[in-house]
């Protein structure tokens, strides 16, 4: 069973910029910022919504949570879901292994990351400069009187959950992901805070 989320966004989070320029695309800036940002710390609200019922095209809101987020190249990242929280969720990964928490039950477990984590995640997070070679990038223009603007991003992983992803910013910064999976389910990330290339130390990703 994969993480909640899959961590698809994991990988994905790792490319978003914290200041854009009006002068350059959205692809543009997802790609320099694959090839110059190491680590970041991100704090978001994830919705999730249910695949549609047979016939409708609706998708049903299933939760909505927030979420922290602190990542390290090229394997490095701590996942806390509805930090603070009595059923908070923690998930920790370094050097090929993932480890988690569940505060409302007590319980942990350990498997390795390639187990747990969407490949598109891993490989995300494991390179840099390459995000052409795995995905198919698109510019997505909602109109001239939006102030949004974003990019289409068609995974090209073998196992990948992900079948589609969008990335959204407004007035030049990050805004939010869209994901659309395989089994036809969706989740949206809302973006309030985004650091990159923050520092970080060993302990940040023990449990």
């Amino acid at each position: 069973m994969k993480l909640p989320l899959r961590f698809a966004a994991v990988g994905l989070f790792c490319l978003a910029p914290l200041a854009l320029h009006a002068a350059s695309s959205a692809t543009t800036l997802l790609q320099s910022m694959d090839k110059t940002h190491y680590s970041a710390h991100v704090v978001a609200r994830i919705s999730q919504y249910a695949p549609p019922l047979k016939g409708k095209t609706e998708h049903a809101l299933v939760s909505v949570d927030s979420v922290e987020l602190l990542l390290e190249r090229p394997d490095r990242f701590r996942f806390v879901l509805r930090p603070g929280q009595k059923d908070e969720l923690t998930f920790v990964a370094q050097a090929g292994i993932a480890r988690w928490r569940d505060k409302a039950s007590g319980t942990t477990g350990k498997a390795t990351t390639d187990q747990v984590v969407d490949p598109l995640a891993l490989i995300a997070l494991g390179t840099a400069g390459e995000l052409k070679r795995y995905s198919s990038l698109g510019e997505l223009n909602p109109g001239k009187s939006s102030p949004l603007r974003g990019a289409r991003l068609d995974p090209r992983v073998f196992g990948s959950d992900v079948e589609r992803a969008t990335a959204w910013f407004g007035n030049d910064q990050p805004v939010g992901y869209g994901f659309e999976m395989s089994d036809g389910s969706r989740i949206y990330l809302a973006i309030a805070s985004y650091k990159p290339n923050v520092q970080t130390k060993p302990g940040d990703f023990e449990l």
